[in-house]
């Protein structure tokens, strides 16, 4: 051992003579701020390195534009379905994941600009059992005009849940919606909304444009219009326009309607959705929303059926009657 020192060998050192200290302490993972523990830290530091909240990795390649996401199943956006209980990713979470992919996604960003989806339609829904990755792809047609489709794998198997088109264009902000007038104007099958997302989740908002809960509700709340006592809980399966003009706050109002674009061959009646600030700035336009009806369950209507469900799972289900309110019905 000696040789391997060379010329310059190390001195002894004695060790101190003095007692060492003997106070005792367990390990504490809180940092000296006392604010964040070392796992939240952590948390908090790969949480920066994400795109998005719904856009993690950028998967991109030399043929392809493309983003991964791995769902755990703790997000606070995932639904249940009620006749299987299974947690799935919500349409309205496919929207602000396609927004979020197309703005990263452009080389040059005007300003003002304005993302238009069209021809979205909502396929099979995502089934989160443990941490589940989905993917978006995109293929551009011209610098302006942009396909998606978002899919997952699951044994070696691709299935495809969202997929539409999206739109780029420079155009100013639509006009203020006239909120006294609406509420007093006289007319059939229109309602309006104020929605209004739990404290829990809107302390998650930032790097959202729309978030999943708000536009889920919006969603959900617009099925009020259809009163059908005989009629199913629905979920959205498509829709024909959707605008996102400015990003979404905690409170908002929907102005509901039947569809200006609905043909007379269409079987079903579509929706437009207008999601607005308590000024009547519009942030979200949503034309053409289809809807299917869910199997095995049926009831008077959609708050019916969410209220039965607080009854029945106490605190399970607190997203939805508590933070949606109607504001009035236009007869």
């Amino acid at each position: 051992m000696a040789k391997l020192y060379g010329a310059a060998k190390p001195r002894r050192m004695s060790l101190p003579a003095y007692p060492f200290a003997k106070e005792k302490y367990w390990w504490n993972d809180t940092l000296e701020d006392g604010k964040l523990t070392l796992n939240q830290l952590i948390d908090k530091r790969l949480a920066a390195m994400v795109i998005h909240p719904l856009l993690h990795v950028n998967t991109s390649n030399l043929g392809q534009q493309s983003y991964s996401t791995t769902f755990t199943g703790e997000e606070l956006f995932l639904k249940e379905y009620p006749a299987t209980g299974q947690k799935t990713l919500p349409p309205a979470a496919y929207i602000e994941m396609a927004n979020a992919a197309v703005k990263h996604a452009l080389p040059v960003k005007p300003e003002p600009f304005m993302v238009e989806f069209q021809d979205t339609i909502f396929g099979q829904p995502v089934l989160i059992n443990g941490a589940t990755e989905v993917n978006i792809i995109l293929f551009a047609r011209d610098n302006e005009h942009i396909d998606f489709e978002i899919y997952s794998k699951q044994a070696g198997e691709e299935t495809v849940h969202c997929q539409g088109h999206a739109h780029i264009y420079q155009q100013p902000a639509p006009n203020k919606l006239d909120l006294a007038y609406i509420k007093n104007k006289p007319g059939k099958h229109q309602l309006l909304f104020e929605i209004e997302i739990p404290g829990i989740v809107g302390h998650h908002l930032n790097g959202y444009s729309v978030h999943p809960v708000l536009l889920d509700n919006a969603f959900q709340a617009a099925t009020n219009i259809f009163t059908s006592s005989n009629a199913s809980v629905l979920f959205p399966s498509a829709l024909e326009i959707a605008r996102i003009v400015a990003a979404c706050k905690e409170n908002m109002i929907a102005w509901v309607r039947h569809s200006s674009i609905t043909k007379t061959e269409d079987k079903e009646t579509k929706l437009d959705i207008d999601l607005c600030d308590e000024q009547g700035n519009i942030c979200v336009q949503l034309a053409g929303v289809s809807y299917f009806q869910a199997p095995s369950v049926l009831l008077e209507n959609q708050m019916e059926w969410w209220r039965l469900l607080q009854l029945l799972c106490p605190g399970k289900y607190p997203l939805i009657p508590d933070h949606i309110r109607q504001m009035k019905i236009l007869t």
